[in-house]
């Protein structure tokens, strides 16, 4: 359990981080449109690990 956390954090953090150069190498973008992405991206993993969990792999 503590590994699958400890994953899911290094996915979270490592797409947030990737998503931050990303967004740094574009000209110009909105605050919201820069929010939507970050918080879309944690919403999908946590999302992701819920699914899991609620099937039994957990």
């Amino acid at each position: 359990m503590v590994i699958l956390m400890l994953l899911i954090m290094a996915v979270t953090y490592g797409v947030n981080f990737f998503l931050f150069r990303y967004l740094n190498k574009r000209p110009k973008i909105d605050v919201v449109e820069r929010l939507s992405m970050l918080l879309g991206v944690n919403m999908s993993v946590l999302f992701s690990m819920g699914s899991y969990c609620l099937s039994g792999n957990c």
